[in-house]
């Protein structure tokens, strides 16, 4: 999926979500056939294309990682410790309030 038209998917904090959220939603498809991790990062692409274009503030990041984390614990079996632990505190929250 092309998200090179928003700098914000270029923090190491979003492509590290990114890779976690790929990683816990292996094996999961929708219904059109794509790995289920395309929801993820389609809905936090509609969240950056609603941001401000100064949007690498650590708010806007942590919403987009938040967006992309948001179906993880409650469609896996992903434990917000393993969260915490694979992507940080931080994300664990922002995970959890999603």
């Amino acid at each position: 999926m092309d998200c090179s038209a928003y700098t914000i998917f270029c923090d190491g904090k979003v492509l590290r979500a990114a890779a976690f959220a790929a990683k816990w939603h292996q094996g999961q498809f929708r219904r059109s056939g794509e790995p289920y991790v395309t929801h993820c990062i389609e809905a936090a692409l509609i969240l950056a294309a609603l941001l401000p274009s100064d949007a690498d503030s650590r708010r806007y990041v942590n919403a987009v990682v938040a967006c992309i984390l948001h179906d993880v614990v409650d469609d896996t079996l992903c434990q917000i410790e393993d969260v915490r632990v694979g992507t940080g505190e931080n994300n664990a929250r922002h995970a959890r309030v999603m």
